[in-house]
């Protein structure tokens, strides 16, 4: 596994709901602060012997092995190639850690969610809602599906 990880931001949580912008191809998507405990840019990981339903393999986080998803194949899109310039967002659903692939990571941003479906873990790739930022419109994601969806496809039950 690798243990060669850059970290990007360490976050604590907010007192009001903020969100983790970031982008994927000419998207722009974000995910509630409250769920992102940290960001690093990715070196490498230990690839998965089943990849599918966007799950690539583990990365060892400080000792733990923590599965990735990248976030193109669970939408659906073509698995980016793996390079050293992209970004991950250590994501976290009560005990639950998940590594979430994205092409790189803006910051943190304001922007209230005007709209959704609330999300659920069944509904892992589901859009919560559409917020207006300063730098525009983000489509927020369901953060407690995707960290549910990793670890599905890491024991071999989704594809």
């Amino acid at each position: 596994m690798c243990r060669n990880i850059k970290t990007l931001y360490n976050f604590e949580p907010p007192a009001t709901d903020k969100l983790v912008a970031f982008s994927l191809g000419d998207r722009r998507l974000g995910i509630p602060l409250r769920f992102v405990a940290e960001v690093h840019q990715l070196a490498a990981i230990a690839p998965a012997a089943m990849p599918g339903g966007g799950f690539v393999g583990h990365l060892d986080l400080r000792g733990k092995a923590v599965p990735v998803l990248d976030l193109r194949g669970a939408l659906g899109q073509p698995v980016r190639v793996w390079d050293p310039g992209m970004h991950f967002m250590i994501v976290v659903d009560g005990e639950r850690r998940a590594a979430i692939a994205v092409d790189e990571v803006d910051g943190v941003v304001d922007g209230e969610i005007a709209s959704g479906d609330g999300g659920s873990a069944e509904a892992a790739t589901s859009c919560l809602g559409i917020a207006r930022t300063t730098g525009g419109l983000v489509t927020v994601v369901d953060a407690v599906g995707l960290t549910a969806l990793a670890f599905k496809c890491a024991r071999g039950e989704a594809s």
